[in-house]
């Protein structure tokens, strides 16, 4: 089976003609040295007044070419793994994994050769973790790749060169069919015996957040940064026990020779232990640490269990350091990519050759989702059980609760959006600018082929699909806690409200019955000649005042004043009009 790809000759007109439309010669990149050379051109282009298309977007790659240029002294990191489609699994030419620039570029030659020869050929290129200027040249120039793709992956490091957002991502639909970006995620666990504590939680939560951006700035400055360690895009602290690292995946296929080839450039690489230091690998007390275990991405395939033959070791260079704890599932896509996937399928369609990619990020979410909903329910149980009982409660529980809940669903949010942009890419994969698969040079096997590509592809779209709704239903989730949590609240307020209105009904009843008593003593106290000490009162005169004063007060207590006003005008206002009436 080949693909249907454009006759390089054809190729050649077509870029000539839409040259000689634009007035320029069509420009022929000849060593990875002129590729990195015309982005640092295109990124020069940062004024509106030179040109319609500035290149400011791209100071952020040109600066990481110009700041660490290509030399000949670079250390050997096994950055690159090639999977050649056409050759069988126990093929040992199928599988080449590369720790220079040199073996690379020569094995791009050979597969070039070969695809003039025989037949096209159907290649993916696993990239692993942090880049050198030297790797992004070479492949940039021998598998034709656009500098977007290399732009969007390494966009960590925008605030290094400029403080201002030029707001360029995301990008349009359109501008973004040969570029796929998905986030994988993985889980952490580390043993806690001591009870929940929310404020330990709260702490733990701002002193990641904080070395998250210093572990980013580090990035950025190349700061005990190597090629091949491992990125890290987002960590969340979920609760005492459970963390999340996010990580990202780029994926783009290009044309090569006759055939394709795809680059999937993933972000994990070496064992997080290895790179810089980051709040996985830090602590706030040493009894707190966070390096304990990395949960696996665990994928359900049919009979799994029974499969044995599948589950043998495949061939990794980096074996000796791979058997470090604080590892990801993810660094095993280059060592045991392609065994679930029919070989004379995944050569003509690149999209299913892709999708064992796709498989494992849509695990990796779901077992997030599974955590996340855990969490959820535990908080929404809190929130149920605050409801229903009457006594005042206190509020820092509820704060706690509405803390976790928009901790959960900004999150939620974020992976919303994402889950919104891999479906649109499953959805329009026959509009990316791939090479279109052909199918119809068998027709058996042709047919064969197709139906498994097809159902591949809607099985993808179904579980994505099926991922947006529940992290939906899971923020929706987050926000009825939220607002429970909000109302009760509102009425642990009120109750408290009610309680401190309640006593000062009791301070007014106590008021009530001293104050006409200590008005009724401090009048007889005045040193008037009528209560002079001279004059000797018994005891029954100060009962006889005290008595019509507290009838005055609580005719005061229990009557309004306005009524009590109004009731003497109309009164006043009867005997004058009776007054008048008898005077002649």
């Amino acid at each position: 089976m080949v693909l249907r790809t454009q006759d390089p000759s054809q190729a050649n007109e077509a870029q000539a003609d839409e040259g000689a439309s634009q007035g320029k010669q069509p420009i022929v990149i000849e060593s990875a040295e002129q590729y990195i050379n015309q982005i640092v051109a295109h990124a020069g282009k940062s004024s509106n007044a030179t040109s319609l298309y500035p290149g400011h977007n791209y100071q952020p790659l040109a600066d990481f070419f110009e700041r660490y240029r290509p030399t000949t002294t670079e250390e050997k990191h096994a950055f690159t793994t090639l999977y050649d489609l056409n050759l069988e699994q126990n093929n040992q030419l199928r599988v080449q994994h590369f720790s220079s620039v040199q073996e690379f570029e020569k094995a791009c030659e050979v597969k070039k050769e070969l695809s003039h020869d025989k037949q096209a050929p159907a290649l993916l290129l696993f990239l692993r973790g942090y880049p050198s200027t030297a790797w992004l040249g070479s492949i940039g120039w021998k598998c034709d790749v656009d500098p977007e793709f290399f732009l969007r992956h390494i966009d960590f490091r925008s605030g290094d060169v400029r403080d201002e957002n030029d707001h360029t991502l995301p990008a349009l639909p359109s501008t973004s069919t040969n570029i796929t970006r998905l986030r994988a995620s993985t889980i952490g666990h580390r043993q806690n015996d001591g009870s929940p504590n929310q404020t330990l939680l709260e702490r733990l939560r701002q002193t990641s957040a904080q070395e998250m951006k210093d572990y980013m700035k580090n990035l950025r400055r190349h700061n005990e940064v190597k090629t091949g360690h491992s990125i890290v895009r987002s960590f969340g602290v979920y609760d005492q026990n459970d963390f999340v690292i996010e990580q990202d995946i780029s994926i783009c296929v290009n044309g090569f020779g006759r055939g394709w080839i795809g680059i999937v450039w993933l972000d994990s690489g070496h064992p997080l232990a290895v790179g810089p230091e980051g709040p996985w690998s830090k602590s706030i007390k040493p009894a707190y640490s966070w390096g304990l275990r990395l949960n696996p991405i665990i994928q359900h395939r049919p009979k799994i269990a029974l499969k044995t033959n599948y589950m043998v070791a495949g061939t990794d260079p980096d074996r000796e350091t791979r058997k470090e704890p604080f590892l990801q599932s993810v660094c095993q896509v280059p060592v045991h990519y392609g065994r679930f996937l029919s070989t004379s399928t995944a050569v003509v369609d690149p999209f299913y050759a892709l999708s064992e990619v796709f498989t494992l990020v849509a695990s990796s979410e779901s077992q997030y989702l599974n955590m996340v909903e855990q969490k959820i329910k535990s908080e929404s149980a809190k929130v149920m059980g605050a409801s229903k009982r009457e006594e005042v409660e206190d509020t820092d529980e509820q704060s706690s609760i509405l803390s976790n809940l928009v901790y959960y669903k900004t999150i939620l949010d974020e992976h919303i959006q994402r889950l919104k942009t891999n479906i649109l890419s499953i959805e329009t994969q026959r509009d990316h600018k791939w090479p279109e698969p052909d199918f119809t040079r068998n027709t058996s096997t042709g047919m064969l082929q197709q139906k498994k590509a097809s159902k591949s592809a809607r099985t993808l779209f179904k579980d994505f699909e099926y991922l947006l709704e529940r992290a939906k239903t899971l923020s929706e989730s987050c926000d009825r806690g939220i607002d429970i949590a909000g109302n009760n609240a509102m009425i642990t307020e009120s109750r408290r409200a009610i309680q401190h209105a309640k006593r000062t009904v009791k301070l007014t009843i106590l008021a009530f019955c001293f104050i006409p008593a200590s008005f009724t003593t401090s009048l007889f106290g005045m040193n008037f000649k009528q209560l002079g000490q001279d004059k000797s009162l018994d005891i029954w005169v100060w009962f006889i005042v005290l008595i019509p004063t507290y009838a005055i007060s609580l005719v005061l207590l229990y009557k309004d004043v306005d009524e009590i006003q109004k009731q003497f005008r109309d009164c006043l206002h009867g005997l004058i009009q009776g007054w008048s009436t008898k005077v002649p």
